[in-house]
């Protein structure tokens, strides 16, 4: 009985290796695009990783984009970084100007869905969240995270 114990949470640490291991793919997959504040190409990759979700766990694709959104992390020691964060420090507007990087903000938020809050809220391993990215210089986007629960 006690071996099977053991080997209960032996699954359970391998489970979150893996679900560790697909925060960080999931994360740099949009990082690139967040970064560039390229919405195009977020919804491009959001699209291909819900896809390939959706089919590995038998949900839909809007849910499994929203489960990818919430998830997506750099797990590393000392960053703990999401797209939100990346999107909010970097403030690309991509082909779409200055303000292009509050459309992907928005859109993260809104696939997120019930997990918008998750989102805003996330801390960095600093503790820098995405409100304080914007906090000095974008009211906003301020306003746009606080309505989501930052």
């Amino acid at each position: 009985m006690e071996v099977g114990h053991a080997s209960g949470g032996d699954d359970a640490a391998a489970r979150a290796r893996r679900a560790s291991a697909r925060a960080v793919w999931y994360y740099w997959g949009l990082q690139a695009s967040c970064a560039a504040g390229d919405l195009p190409a977020l919804n491009a990759v959001l699209a291909r990783l819900a896809a390939a979700r959706a089919a590995e766990e038998g949900c839909s694709e809007a849910e499994a984009a929203r489960a990818i959104v919430v998830e997506a992390r750099h797990d590393a020691p000392g960053n703990r970084l999401t797209p939100l964060h990346v999107v909010c420090g970097s403030r690309g507007g991509g082909d779409a100007g200055p303000a292009g990087w509050l459309a992907l903000m928005c859109r993260i938020l809104l696939v997120a869905g019930d997990g918008a809050a998750r989102v805003a809220a996330a801390a960095a391993a600093s503790g820098e969240t995405p409100l304080h990215a914007c906090s000095v210089d974008a009211p906003a986007a301020v306003a746009c995270l606080l309505a989501y629960g930052a």
